[in-house]
């Protein structure tokens, strides 16, 4: 991403967080002990005063609570050692975006999560789903049990693709689980030729490039090590499989993560993954956000769970496992 990307996103957050600081010092002089109204004269028939304070006249007027953005988040995911068979697309940025109305507890909140990634070799990507999170519990404790559907689409270095997945969530103070299955749609694999011939005599060489998807299945359980309302730790262990194509075998595999967060506008991650296939990946993560719930009255604290917690993205594949191969042929 240029400089001047970041540079317009942190003046985007400094001015957001301003806005913020301004917005809870309103509602704070407009709380009912605060309050001061001018006295009126009594009314000698009612023993009273003439304009009767009621709770209606005081009280502010609730927000409407349509679906609305909730986040935009920045992020920049970097790759710093591959061996062997190389994961295409693996470097990127990616912009998204969390939609839904504002949450109660023992209700059910249903949201958008969209998402655009641009990747280091040109190409593009497009992931969009609909979720469902349930907040079990009451004003002192509560958790979320939730699911999710998402829709991607990857313009590989061959060709398209296009894959459906399925999630399940459970989120609490402390931990969290997650667990998806991906299913492939229409084509899954692409061959690109190039053909050597100017030789002499009748001699010929080969070289083809094959790239393919499969279905695949991700789980991760999380724990929240650090929970405070300015520094979160989160640690993840989770296992993955690819179900294999025609050209590389079924492979199971296995990532560790650690993400240090400053309150909702700052992280990095750290991920390390190893299976048969891929081998050894490190990747690594910056992401910037922009909590927009915060221009509403925050929640936090209301049942143990972060407002952060409530509007995250879903924990699922971000980009489709893109399976790339090159091989030589020849008739000498």
């Amino acid at each position: 991403m240029h400089c001047s990307t970041w540079m317009l996103v942190l003046l985007v957050l400094a001015e957001f967080t301003c806005l913020v600081a301004g917005n809870k010092a309103d509602k704070h002089d407009l709380s009912f002990s605060s309050l001061t109204m001018p006295s009126t004269p009594e009314n000698p028939t009612t023993g009273g005063t003439e304009d009767e304070l009621t709770p209606e006249k005081i009280l502010p007027r609730a927000l409407p609570n349509y679906p609305l953005p909730k986040t935009f988040t920045v992020e920049r995911t970097e790759d710093f050692y591959i061996k062997n068979n190389i994961p295409t697309n693996s470097s990127y940025t990616s912009v998204s975006t969390m939609i839904s109305s504002h949450y109660s507890v023992s209700s059910v909140l249903p949201l958008l999560d969209v998402r655009g990634f641009r990747f280091d070799d040109g190409s593009y990507a497009f992931t969009g789903g609909a979720l469902l999170r349930f907040l079990m519990g009451n004003l002192d404790s509560c958790s979320i049990l939730g699911m999710n559907l998402f829709y991607y689409t990857d313009e590989g270095e061959i060709g398209y693709y296009q894959q459906l997945s399925f999630g399940l969530e459970y989120i609490s103070r402390r931990f969290e689980v997650y667990a998806n299955a991906y299913f492939p749609l229409g084509n899954t694999k692409n061959i690109s030729c190039t053909i050597f011939d100017d030789y002499n005599g009748d001699y010929w060489a080969n070289f083809s490039c094959i790239e393919e998807v499969s279905y695949s299945f991700d789980a991760e359980f999380g724990c929240n090590i650090l929970h405070g309302n300015n520094l979160l730790l989160y640690c993840g262990l989770g296992v993955y499989y690819l179900g294999g194509g025609e050209c590389f075998e079924k492979t199971r595999g296995i990532e560790v993560k650690i993400r240090p967060q400053y309150t909702d506008f700052f992280w990095l991650e750290a991920r390390y993954r190893y299976d048969s296939l891929f081998r050894s990946l490190w990747q690594g993560e910056v992401g910037l956000q922009i909590p927009l719930y915060r221009l509403r009255e925050s929640q936090k604290g209301t049942c143990g769970l972060l407002d952060y917690q409530v509007y995250q993205k879903a924990h699922i594949f971000e980009v489709l496992p893109t399976i790339k191969f090159s091989e030589w042929t020849t008739n000498y």
